[in-house]
């Protein structure tokens, strides 16, 4: 995998000895006011559906909807995720899941030959599960659940090396032997809360299940007051070894690392 990295180095050169070196890390942050994009207030669904059994013993269909009433977030914030289960058929389900991953694609090219490699790498970020095994079938069901973001690197999706994107990942697991259904909604993590609110969650008038949907929406409407500056706050993952190669045993500084990402408290 790769990184980035920022840091001062200060070195001493002595003959005939180890060189005395210090490194000092610290954080360069990319603003993103998610303000100057608009279409961060505007909200985002996606639907999918599943015949459970096989070929000769269907046991019904399950539609499965999942919304989020903005696209545009900053860490401190809870993403407001709306779940709605249609199961019309004579099987329960087991449990569902929605977690905030994070998806960073590395890029890297050989000299002298133009061949680029690439390779992708997911990790949670919050999420929950919960058990469904109580719901009785055929039956609807609707549940909204906050997702909290803790401190992570904002959106990155112009840098050739190193890109971040943001998604929320909802997965329904029926009971038996059928595969589980995923939905995935993009989002953006900026560094400057939105100050304008969508009014209502935006759904996708080609639903289906359309007679038990709110309606559509494509209003904002302002904050009544400017958010307090943020704090800034370790990165979740933690402190890790900053050495590089050029680095030894006798190497001194802050070599135990994690960058600092502003969090808002609203």
């Amino acid at each position: 995998m790769g990184k980035i990295q920022y840091y001062c180095q200060a070195k001493i050169d002595r003959p005939w000895r180890f060189d005395h070196k210090v490194k000092e890390m610290f954080t360069v942050l990319t603003i993103y006011d998610l303000n100057l994009s608009p279409m961060t207030a505007v909200g985002v669904s996606a639907e999918d559906s599943k015949s459970l059994g096989c070929c000769c013993c269907v046991d019904g269909t399950v539609y499965f909807q999942a919304n989020i009433p903005k696209t545009g977030f900053v860490p401190g914030e809870c993403i407001k995720v709306n779940l709605h289960l249609d199961n019309r058929s004579n099987r329960p389900m087991h449990s569902f899941e929605i977690y905030l991953l994070q998806v960073v694609s590395y890029t890297a090219a050989r000299e002298g030959i133009g061949y680029e490699h690439r390779k992708n790498e997911s990790r949670k970020i919050s999420g929950v599960t919960e058990n469904l095994d109580e719901i009785q079938v055929p039956s609807q069901y609707s549940v909204t659940r906050d997702i909290p973001i803790p401190a992570v690197v904002a959106t990155m999706g112009n840098n050739s090396i190193v890109q971040v994107q943001y998604v929320v990942e909802c997965k329904l697991v029926p009971t038996g032997l059928s595969t589980s259904r995923k939905i995935q909604l993009p989002l953006i993590v900026g560094t400057v809360p939105l100050l304008l609110l969508p009014t209502a969650p935006l759904f996708d008038s080609g639903n289906a299940f359309p007679s038990d949907l709110p309606p559509a929406f494509s209003t904002v409407q302002p904050l009544p007051a400017e958010p307090p500056p943020p704090s800034y706050e370790e990165c979740m993952f933690g402190r890790v070894d900053a050495r590089n190669d050029e680095d030894n045993e006798h190497t001194r500084g802050n070599l135990a690392f994690a960058p600092k990402y502003p969090v808002y408290r609203f």
